[in-house]
């Protein structure tokens, strides 16, 4: 048996070679292997024609690979242009075709004896071949008289030629034709989940606006390319307390010039003060007066103040109760008891309420970590005192209340301080007379209800008096020394107060509005036409238009991982737009060199994705490789097929390249902040590199991939909003591994596989109103991947579906104060019906989990039906 398939693998050959020959032309060969390479297997024919409509219904078949769909696109273009010049070749050489046809008859019959000679050892595998090779001498001789037809119509139309055709000494011009294609989606679909889920959300927009106000009023603690500020002086207040008594500012401070450290915890403490002070001098009423003996403006015989206002930050307690100078409003139980407070001891959903810090919405969570920074800033301020206390003398009719009252302190702290007191004693038990008692002299070392003015002990003495806990808790941090507040305590308590305020939450007054409008269904549609050309017969120009009106699904859900991967646009736009633009110009036989100004990565990488996973299908997450590609910008690259042949059964393909952000590669501006363009200090870009291998029977396609990019990634489409900023500004510089498989273990079943990890470094510095949130050099990590079954002629035949699960980028490690995420799993199974073969009609599901990588934000899911027509 062995030798009879080793025979029928030869006669399969042998009858495949008649139709390079007989089309007449030496590109024919080549093409008609890429096209079975790519999956198209050609029947016999002679006509152009109907190898040009095999190759169609081979592109409309929906079961094949990005990859092989381009390339068969490109193989097409080729037929169309050897079509095209087929009038102005020479005629067949029959003669020497029918020659090789009757080399092949002889050689079919010698294999007819051998095959007699294995009768014995398989009667029935004889006469099945016997008949097989039967058919294909009948099919050739058949041909050898189709030739001989051929033959005299050629000499015919030989003769009858007209004037322009090429002269027989030189070769054919070649005629560019333009091919036009395209395809149409109308989709219904949308995405829903929890109120937890949809209002819950890491980037807030409004930090980066007051952060911005911040550096232009107060001080720039980072470059202008990042905060977008434009003052030159590196912000109001630093300027005017560095220069100290200078004649650029009326009138005279009477402050001496500081060095810039200085000035920026100067500006600092001018912008954190919870409102209401005073920026004037001592004897005008003057607040914020210099304390802290080793500061250079500090004199005790001639008290100096911060008399330049910076950028106010307070707490707006909109529609909360109020009693001026108390520090009891927006209290639920406004009493002054000095008990510790938190978040839940205030007002929080009365009507009308507006509870912000500069204009940034106040959730409860955010509320506790004010508090807590509070706190932790009294704290260093009280030092070693917080322990301190002194005897008291217990008086007929004395509490424990009654005393700690009188004494600025709570009861619950008393007790602390006392606890040689019998257990029984509570807050209302009368003492004993004449009882003594420890007694704390700092009555409050956190935040309680009662007091009403900043502690003392660090940069200034606040003298203000404040109407509640809250903006005292804003002013204690602004009056802090530059050493106090990078103290650990104080540094993390600020950066986990700007991290809070930076995203947002279910219990944010404002945030948390219904979000009904995100959850209709809506019918758009997404139509592409492409227009393509060649000018030599082997390069091939791409432009493509677009128009889409479907707004992105991470935009309705909050959450970048629900976008679909064709689901972006504007439902106000009704402009067509010019979406692609690339020149692909071969470079010999195995390499080709790309240039545009609007192309995807992957179109110079040599197995693109790297699996058989459908591009475009549903989720851009699945569809573009678990952020492994898909980026569009201007640039060039370079792909290299086959640099090493029969490597473990195939061949390894080399590809990479440049490819700028594109609003960047045309923007011009270069000045003392900012600088873009095609390669600029300031410009984002993605640099990728691909190895990659295909098995020669086509059914193993793998990858490594190598990205460096700056400043642009994949995962604000695809991932949680942290893994796109991992330093909240887009400051980053990233590398990217990636590794792919994919396996088509059967004929109608692929296993595709892809892991990313990505490794940050943050190239500035990041500041959010002067508590520093990142340093240069700071590193982060994230990661995602993916694993999905793709099954053809599923139930139909030209039927694709799939199931797929991953999990969407996220950031697992973080250096700077950012933070790091919970892991969302994603999931989407769809199932692609053929009406015919260029109408298909596509149902899907999905889900994703931790909404935003928040451990508690809910689950997202959608669905679509989705009608594709190709044309």
């Amino acid at each position: 048996m062995k030798g009879i398939r080793a025979l029928a693998a030869g006669a399969v050959v042998v009858v495949s070679q008649p139709l390079t020959a007989l089309a007449g032309q030496p590109e024919m060969d080549v093409l008609l292997q890429k096209a079975q390479a790519n999956g198209c297997l050609i029947k016999d024919s002679l006509s152009l024609n109907v190898i040009l409509d095999q190759v169609d219904k081979c592109i409309a078949s929906r079961n094949l690979s990005a990859l092989q769909l381009e390339s068969l696109r490109s193989i097409r273009n080729s037929f169309e242009n050897l079509k095209a010049s087929t009038h102005n070749t020479k005629s067949l050489d029959i003669e020497k075709v029918l020659a090789q046809f009757q080399s092949q008859i002889d050689q079919l019959k010698s294999d007819i004896a051998q095959l007699s000679a294995a009768k014995n050892q398989s009667d029935k595998a004889y006469e099945a071949k016997e008949s097989q090779l039967n058919q294909t001498i009948a099919d050739l001789k058949e041909q050898i008289v189709e030739l001989n037809t051929s033959k005299a119509s050629q000499s015919a139309d030989k003769v009858a030629s007209d004037a322009d055709a090429a002269p027989p000494q030189e070769a054919p011009k070649f005629k560019p034709t333009l091919t036009i294609s395209g395809s149409a989606n109308l989709v219904i679909g949308g995405v829903t989940g929890p109120n937890d889920s949809l209002s819950s959300n890491f980037w807030n927009s409004r930090v980066v606006n007051v952060n911005r106000a911040f550096a232009n009023d107060a001080v720039e603690l980072m470059p202008k390319s990042v905060s977008g500020a434009t003052n030159s002086a590196g912000g109001n207040a630093f300027a005017y307390y560095r220069s100290g008594q200078s004649s650029e500012f009326y009138p005279p401070s009477g402050l001496n010039a500081v060095d810039s450290s200085v000035a920026s915890n100067y500006a600092v403490a001018s912008s954190w003060t919870g409102g209401k002070v005073k920026f004037t001098s001592l004897s005008r009423g003057g607040n914020l007066i210099i304390t802290n003996k080793s500061d250079p403006n500090y004199s005790a015989s001639d008290p100096k103040t911060l008399d330049k206002s910076g950028y106010e930050l307070s707490v707006n307690l909109r529609g909360q109760p109020i009693l001026p100078n108390s520090g009891l409003g927006g209290l639920k139980n406004p009493k002054a008891n000095y008990e510790v407070v938190n978040a839940s001891s205030f007002n929080q959903k009365n009507l009308g309420s507006d509870i912000t810090f500069a204009g940034i919405p106040l959730a409860e969570r955010d509320m506790q970590k004010l508090i807590d920074l509070g706190n932790a800033a009294r704290l260093e301020k009280v030092g070693r005192k917080a322990n301190d206390s002194f005897t008291y003398v217990a008086r007929a009719g004395d509490t424990i209340s009654t005393v700690a009252n009188q004494n600025a302190t709570s009861a619950s702290r008393l007790l602390e301080f006392n606890p040689n007191l019998p257990q029984s004693v509570n807050k209302n038990t009368v003492l004993k007379q004449g009882t003594k008692l420890n007694v704390p002299t700092v009555g409050c070392v956190k935040l309680c209800q009662g007091i009403n003015t900043v502690a003392n002990g660090g940069l200034v003495s606040n003298t203000t008096q404040y109407d509640d806990l809250l903006n005292i808790a804003v002013a204690e941090y602004g009056s802090l020394t530059t050493r106090q507040q990078d103290k650990s305590s104080v540094k993390l308590a600020a950066q986990a107060f700007i991290r809070s305020v930076s995203g947002s939450d279910v219990s944010d007054n404002i945030e948390s509005e219904d979000f009904n409008f995100q959850r209709s269904y809506t019918f758009n549609n997404d139509v592409k036409v492409h227009f393509r050309t060649s000018f030599t017969g082997t390069d091939l120009l791409n432009i493509s238009l677009r128009y889409r009106n479907i707004l992105p699904y991470g935009e309705r859900g909050r959450f970048p991982a629900l976008n679909l991967a064709y689901g972006f646009g504007s439902i106000e736009s009704t402009a067509v737009t010019f979406d692609r633009l690339w020149w692909k110009i071969p470079l010999g036989s195995d390499a080709n060199f790309w240039i545009g100004t609007r192309y995807k990565d992957y179109d110079m990488l040599p197995v693109q994705y790297g699996t058989f996973y459908p591009v475009e299908q549903q989720n851009y997450f699945f569809a573009s490789g678990a952020g492994l590609a898909d980026y569009v910008g201007s640039g060039a690259g370079l792909t290299i097929k086959n640099i090493a042949k029969n490597f473990l059964g195939g061949n390894l393909h080399i590809g990479g390249g440049y490819i700028a952000n594109q609003p960047d590669a045309l923007n011009p501006v270069s000045n003392s902040y900012q600088q873009k363009g095609i390669v600029g200090r300031d410009t984002r870009f993605r640099a990728p590199v691909q190895l990659g291998y295909v098995s020669n029977d086509g059914s193993v396609i793998a990858s490594l991939n190598y990205v460096y990019s700056r400043g642009d990634t994949l995962n604000s489409f695809v991932g949680t909003n942290l893994s796109a900023n991992p330093f909240f500004y887009d400051v980053d510089s990233f590398s990217q591994v990636g590794v792919t498989l994919g396996w088509q273990f059967t004929e109608d079943v692929s296993l595709n596989l892809v892991y990313n990890n990505f490794l940050y470094t943050s190239r500035y510095d990041v500041n959010v109103l002067g508590v520093p949130m990142a340093q240069a050099g700071d590193t982060a990590r994230a990661q995602s991947w993916m694993a999905a079954l793709v099954f053809t002629d599923f139930l139909v035949d030209n039927s694709t579906s799939a199931l797929a699960i991953g999990q969407v980028p996220y950031v697992y490690s973080n250096e700077s104060a950012w933070g790091t995420n919970a892991a969302p799993l994603a999931f989407e199974a769809w199932y692609n019906y053929p009406l015919s073969d260029r109408v298909f009609v596509q149902p899907a599901v999905f889900f994703v989990t931790n909404h935003d990588g928040f451990s508690s934000g809910g689950t997202d899911w959608g669905s679509t039906f989705r009608v594709y027509l190709n044309f």
